[in-house]
């Protein structure tokens, strides 16, 4: 779940509901931890709260300008970005797609951090400046380690981090195989994040309750680094194919009279599936999933048609069959269990379901192993 900002050139801007949660800690952390401690006399306590609020927000505006910069050298190189998203461990810049050139990658992946370095400077000379009251300067001075820091930390060597892109990015140079390049960095990722997850346990078991947040940090990059890989090895095994390449020729349609007692025995549990588009003279009229079934009581299940309970379906979830597969699959936000619906000249041609396109994908990759 998340909330859209708007967009800051050209880039669609949306911040995820852990956000909120850290945003909060983080002003908390600076008001209490830092400012209170460092200049306790220097302002009333409804001062205090006002910097530490400001402090957050300008943290997450650095964290948002360091997206930015992955998005603006992206747009440079042609590679198109479908928006950015603030999140509990601060932001991802959604690529449509992924750099072709090993050049293209490290000029990417450097943007971010260079952002960061800037940041810190310009933070670190208003703090040397000695221009504003005490508490002001405090925080400038907060922001501009808090930006060295978080520049140090995306330049570690751990993938998917900017480091760890960086390192793909050379290997990818130096092997001349993405492949290759991807599953090193992938497995340094992997092992990062176990260690961090090995680092919070132990000083979890010492008494540190911080510990937790390096579980949660190390948990997180392991499994990014995990579906980064499988993204890579997705992205090679669709090298060349079509959306018609890979869409299901003949999956399970729902007729509008259908009642939902016979689309229960008689369609959904023959997929098996969650949501099945409801169509009619090859015109797709909405979807139904299994959570609206539900919600019918079922003494109503005979006399009521799945018409009365389908939804109306999203455009992004309507594809061509000629388009290209990565950058059709890749470019929509979808929850797993609803299918993209293939359409030529106004009529469903076919579908692509989550448990297809696995089938599909692992397939090929074994027989080009």
């Amino acid at each position: 779940m998340s909330v859209k900002l708007g967009r800051i050139l050209g880039f669609p801007i949306e911040i995820d509901w852990s956000w909120f949660v850290v945003f909060f800690l983080v002003a908390w952390a600076i008001r209490d931890g830092l400012l209170l401690q460092l200049v306790p006399d220097a302002a009333s306590p409804a001062v205090l709260a006002l910097a530490g609020v400001t402090g957050g927000l300008l943290f997450f505006a650095s964290l948002l300008g360091h997206e930015l910069a992955h998005c603006w050298v992206a747009r440079r190189r042609g590679i198109p970005i479908a928006g950015i998203t603030l999140f509990i461990f601060g932001g991802v810049a959604r690529m449509k797609m992924e750099p072709d050139r090993p050049s293209d990658e490290l000029r990417m992946a450097l943007a971010g951090p260079a952002f960061s370095i800037a940041a810190a400077i310009f933070f670190w000379l208003v703090w040397g400046a000695q221009i504003l009251p005490a508490l002001w300067s405090e925080l400038a001075r907060y922001l501009a380690i808090a930006n060295i820091v978080v520049a140090l930390f995306n330049l570690v060597p751990a993938f998917p981090s900017d480091g760890g892109r960086a390192l793909r990015a050379i290997l990818w140079m130096w092997t001349g195989s993405l492949q290759k390049a991807t599953r090193t960095a992938a497995w340094l990722g992997q092992a990062a994040g176990w260690g961090l997850v090995f680092l919070g346990v132990s000083r979890f078991l010492m008494g540190d309750w911080g510990g937790i947040w390096y579980v949660f940090l190390g948990l997180f990059l392991q499994n990014a680094a995990q579906i980064a890989l499988h993204q890579t090895q997705w992205r090679r095994a669709m090298r060349g194919l079509t959306v018609r390449d890979l869409m299901d020729r003949s999956p399970v349609l729902l007729p509008p009279g259908v009642n939902i007692r016979e689309a229960v025995h008689e369609y959904f549990l023959r997929q098996p599936a969650e949501v099945l588009p409801v169509v009619e003279e090859g015109r797709v009229l909405g979807m139904v999933s299994v959570a609206s079934l539900r919600a019918v009581p079922q003494e109503r299940w005979d006399d009521t048609p799945v018409s009365a309970v389908m939804a109306a379906v999203q455009p992004e979830l309507y594809v061509s069959p000629s388009q290209d597969a990565w950058e059709a699959l890749s470019g929509v936000r979808r929850p797993a269990n609803v299918p993209l619906l293939v359409v030529e000249d106004g009529l469903l041609i076919g579908t692509i379901s989550q448990e297809t396109l696995a089938r599909q994908l692992q397939l090929r990759m074994r027989i080009e192993a």
